[in-house]
């Protein structure tokens, strides 16, 4: 879904039959049909969106299903944001304006609720924002209080903030095991293919140049330094050295 609520209808809805069956309705024209999905690749699909593994989206569960097209906010909310989660006074359309109380986004209702986190135990963030468009979502100033006065929980705009936010004041155990770098796996294969009896004596004598025996220490010392970095530096590093791949 988009920032402003929105999906295509041609990747949400299905083609409807040409023998829908047709009716007026408050001066409209209705029309129904049953649902017929598709599978292929074991995947089930009423349309682009409406797809999953067969074995969850089941012929008992497709009977089950109604899919409305054609039912919307029936005013004007205009760049709405939070009016997708349920505060409809955010917005530049008419509600926006007419000064009606902001309340609490259902998916902040949730992130609040104790019958959704019984146990904080490990959970560093109660919900997760990130957005460059503005205000999605508001939260109750008092948790579980729907007539409290509400204000906006954090919103992240970069990963880097983020990945500061969930993980910035975690320290690694000193009892998990520790992975072996990259360096240490390809010289492990550098190891294997040098004793390898199979191994031709010139390709032998090749593999034990100089050059060779020195690329194991340069290149744990790179990954040594490149560790030191602050985070934010090795995501800065990391794309410095992807354009330098792609302009070399």
């Amino acid at each position: 879904m988009s920032a402003y609520g929105g999906v295509w209808a041609g990747k949400m809805f299905p083609s409807m039959p040409g023998g829908a069956q047709t009716m007026s309705y408050a001066g409209k024209n209705i029309r129904r049909a049953a649902l017929n999905p598709t599978t292929s690749g074991g995947t089930t699909s009423l349309s682009e969106v409406l797809s999953a593994p067969s074995s969850v989206l089941t012929p008992s569960i497709v009977q089950k299903m109604s899919l409305l097209q054609g039912v919307d906010i029936p005013f004007d909310c205009n760049h709405h944001s939070a009016a997708t989660f349920g505060c409809y006074a955010q917005g530049d359309g008419k509600m926006g304006k007419t000064g009606a109380k902001r309340t609490a986004t259902v998916d902040q209702v949730i992130a609040q609720s104790n019958a959704f986190y019984p146990d904080l135990n490990g959970v560093t963030q109660r919900s997760v924002l990130m957005s460059h468009f503005g205000q999605l979502s508001y939260r109750s100033k008092v948790p579980g209080n729907p007539l409290s006065d509400v204000d906006l929980p954090p919103t992240y705009t970069s990963v880097d903030s983020l990945w500061t936010a969930l993980f910035g004041g975690a320290k690694p155990s000193s009892s998990a095991p520790q992975r072996q770098s990259i360096v240490d796996l390809v010289y492990n294969d550098y190891v294997r293919l040098k004793t390898n009896p199979k191994l031709a004596s010139a390709d032998k004598a090749r593999l034990e140049e100089p050059h060779c025996a020195r690329g194991r220490h340069q290149a744990q010392t790179v990954c040594d330094d490149f560790l030191q970095l602050p985070y934010k530096a090795r995501s800065n590093e990391i794309r410095w050295l992807r354009q330098l791949a792609i302009s070399g």
